[in-house]
């Protein structure tokens, strides 16, 4: 369906009008870097329909802005329900093209969005998983997915950070990478940051290291408009009451069963309560003392409990009981509602926090002015109790709250404390965008540690748990963990547990790890006997209660294994190469990059990525290969051991590139030196170096790096020598790719210079100049780009098994 005008597009999607800023915002020759809105005044409509959408459906503006929206959350309670609002705008519109829709949180992680790059979308996720791929480290992903993601979201993508009072040192790195894409470059239109915010005016904040000057930057807030028109005026104006609670200063970690009366007293019959506390554990206390009581008086209220460390799908039946919209529900919570969650309770119950945290937790109270009052009831807590927030912070609200109690707290009224700047504990800098580029692992098997710049150094830091279900006395199954059955929990809370285990992808095994070795980001193995956790408490560390296994998948990937080289039938060499040359044609086509967009190196990348699938050591790890002929092959059902260790066919194939250019990076206008990057790093396990990550490999007295020879040359088949329908275009380009035999050498994978007089660079050499002429965000973007074509084309040859 066609849309003419941004008022009909709107109201389509919507079912009311615009407020007077959103249709500027979609009208209007720029989008701001800044958004400057209340709460309950749209701003994720403003985001998504009139700074995104309208825009790219708009034939006048779709060419200068970016394909992927990047909605990006300080937290995961947020994720689902604006997903859920994006379908529904989307479903209402009846658009007759596709935008693709994709969520990144803890506990949830959608992995298939990287394989449309060509396609329309918008990426809903938290501030970690977001800002640690944008880094190249991706929290619960594996290390050889990283680059992919890292591509993608660098990008051709507008970012969008909300409620960027309370991301810490992630807003400082996202506005450094902000700066960084601007000076490095990257593919499409100008990546585009906006940060929004309901209760911060210090917009020095974004002062960073590297970054353009706040005094420069475009902000948008109400004007006269905004605050006549009678929907906006209502939320602004909507009356709640705030009042101190007749208690002792809160308990350090637990609420009494006296103290828990009085909370549920409050509450109106009939109507939604909420009750907010700062930690997890006092939320699963006073959440255990209420349904004590409830059952007791068994008057039929309902009650729920959420906080951020439930299991993804648990979290989800959580919410979904929240938006049923209940008519008589107390909420227990933690501050993973005060942001972004659409609900209105009559009552708030609220511990103290720092002022911000509490005007965002007011914007859950009569939230669209549906009450003609209702109340905010502040639980005084003790100094010493101020955990997750500082002292000075929780003093400071406790003398305004003392000032204002009595006073509405509507958002025309609520008074902004001018408090003074902190200063950012982590800044990235460009050297360590560059060094982050490189995903291999260092002497220990580690890799960097982005934590400190995707939140602040005190904050808690979290792993990804699931658990499993095995014989204790074997050996683990190669698990790989499920979205919906991942916990987030913080690496202090692991302390004690008798056995967790972290996926070895160097050597392909779980291996034992005590907490003090476990990174934030990492995703951590439990056995479901060992307890610590339960459906509606969540994170329980002291539960020795059996855990529900909700998955048992068996497919982890590692240096030495070929997941994708799997299929339930045998696909030749032949049939694979030209299904990735229809994929990445398709994707060349959709591009819209004009001529800074190498399609022609793309196409012959797609030619030559798998010609290392011809040497022997992969050909004989075929099963059943012998029974078929001397057929060259490139999948089948299951793949024996490689024959020597560490062999990677990508890596053969770029060395047969290079060594059958002469070492020449220009020919015919492709630039072999990229090429035969992207051949060898569509996999993600060979990239920067050509090393064994697992050590030294002898075989016979003689070392070999990712499986070939350090002390002579090989020689492989050429399948393209007999497959005419993808030979032609090679031909034209290189003159002898129709021999039969292709040759490989290793010595380009040594430190140094080659010892070919053409070829004066080692591999190490010859991707950093790489790394230096692209720029890092477009030389992953190629990456990113090819190995969706390359795993599109795996895709459907199983589906095609699948039906055979």
């Amino acid at each position: 369906m066609t849309y003419h005008t941004f008022e009909e597009f709107f109201e389509k999607a919507c079912g009311f009008s615009p407020y007077p800023y959103q249709k500027l915002l979609a009208t209007g020759d720029e989008i701001p870097d800044i958004l400057n809105i209340p709460t309950g005044a749209g701003k994720t409509e403003a985001a998504i329909l009139c700074m995104w959408m309208w825009r790219r459906h708009n034939s006048h503006t779709r060419q200068r802005t970016p394909r992927r929206l990047v909605y990006c959350l300080p937290m995961r309670s947020l994720v689902e329900q604006t997903k859920n609002r994006i379908c529904e705008y989307i479903s209402r519109l009846s658009i007759d093209y596709k935008i693709r829709i994709t969520t990144l949180m803890g506990g949830a992680v959608d992995k298939d969005y990287v394989l449309h790059p060509e396609e329309d979308m918008i990426i809903v996720g938290t501030q970690d998983m977001l800002l640690s791929r944008a880094l190249n480290r991706g929290y619960a992903a594996s290390p050889f997915r990283w680059p992919i993601e890292f591509g993608l979201l660098n990008n051709d993508c507008m970012w969008v950070m909300d409620e960027i009072q309370i991301m810490r040192d992630g807003l400082a790195t996202s506005v450094q990478l902000d700066a960084f894409r601007r000076e490095m470059g990257t593919f499409g239109p100008p990546l585009k940051t906006v940060w929004m915010s309901a209760t911060i005016n210090k917009w020095q904040l974004l002062d960073t290291a590297d970054s353009q000057k706040p005094d420069d930057m475009q902000i948008t807030e109400l004007g006269k408009e905004d605050y006549l028109n009678p929907d906006l005026r209502k939320r602004n104006t909507a009356k709640k009451i705030l009042k101190i609670m007749d208690f002792e200063k809160g308990k350090e970690e637990i609420y009494g069963e006296s103290e828990t009366e009085k909370i549920i007293d409050k509450h109106v019959r009939g109507t939604m309560t909420l009750i907010i506390v700062n930690t997890v554990k006092r939320a699963q206390s006073l959440y255990g003392q209420a349904k004590k009581i409830l059952k007791k008086r068994n008057d039929g209220i309902e009650l729920l409990l959420l906080h951020s460390r439930f299991r993804g799908q648990d979290r989800q039946d959580i919410t979904d009981k929240i938006y049923g919209q209940p008519k008589d529900i107390i909420i227990v919570s933690t501050q993973v509602v005060e942001a972004g969650m659409d609900i209105s309770a009559k009552t708030l119950i609220t511990e103290n926090a720092p002022w911000s945290s509490l005007i965002q937790r007011f914007g859950r109270c009569n939230r669209r002015g549906e009450c003609t009052t209702a109340d905010i009831h502040v639980i005084p807590i003790k100094t010493d109790a101020s955990a997750p927030y500082s002292k000075a912070d929780i003093e400071k609200a406790e003398k305004i709250i003392t000032q204002e109690v009595g006073k509405s707290m509507s958002p025309q009224d609520v008074k902004f404390d001018d408090e003074a700047l902190n200063a950012y504990g982590s800044v990235i800098r460009k050297p360590d965008i560059i060094n982050l580029f490189d995903t291999s692992p260092d002497i220990s098997g580690g890799y960097t540690d982005v934590s400190r710049y995707v939140r602040s150094n005190e904050e808690s830091r979290d792993v990804h748990v699931f658990w499993r279900k095995w014989d204790k006395n074997e050996e683990i199954p190669n698990y790989k963990a499920q979205k919906d059955e991942m916990c987030s929990v913080s690496v202090g809370d692991l302390k004690g547990r008798p056995m967790m285990y972290v996926y070895d992808h160097v050597y392909g095994y779980w291996k034992k790890r005590e907490r003090q070795n476990v990174r934030p980001g990492q995703i951590v193995l439990l056995h479901c006997d060992d307890g610590g956790y339960t459906n509606d408490g969540g994170w329980s560390p002291d539960s020795d209660r059996h855990v529900t296994e909700l998955y048992n998948h068996v497919e982890e990937d590692s240096v030495n294994s070929d997941p994708l080289s799997q299929n339930k039938r045998l696909i030749t060499l032949r049939k694979h190469t030209s299904n990735v040359i229809k994929e990445m044609t398709d994707i060349n086509s959709r591009m819209e990059y004009g001529a800074e967009w190498p399609a022609d190196m793309l196409a012959m990348v797609s030619i030559l990525h798998d010609i290392g699938k011809a040497h022997s050591v992969f050909q004989d790890a075929i099963k059943d290969k012998d029974k078929v002929g001397k057929t060259i092959y490139a999948k089948c059902k299951s793949m024996k051991k490689y024959t020597i260790t560490n062999f990677r066919h990508e890596a053969l194939s770029a060395m047969a590139i290079l060594k059958k250019t002469d070492g020449r990076k220009d020919y015919n206008g492709i630039d072999w030196h990229l090429a035969a990057y992207i051949v060898a790093s569509h996999h993600g396990k060979v990239r920067m170096s050509m090393r064994n990550p697992s050590g030294i490999v002898l075989k016979d007295g003689i070392e070999y790096i990712t499986g070939v020879s350090t002390d002579s040359t090989d020689t492989i088949p050429n399948f393209l020598a007999t497959s005419a329908d993808v030979s032609t275009d090679v031909c034209l380009k290189i003159n002898g790719w129709d021999e039969d035999k292709l040759i490989t050498g290793p010595s380009i994978a040594k430190i140094g210079s080659s010892r070919s007089a053409n070829n004066s660079m080692s591999w190490i050499q010859m991707t950093h100049e790489l790394l230096l002429t692209y720029g890092p965000f477009r030389l992953a973007c190629l990456e990113a780009v090819f190995r969706a074509a390359d795993q599109r084309a795996s895709a459907k040859e199983k589906e095609e098994g699948k039906n055979a």
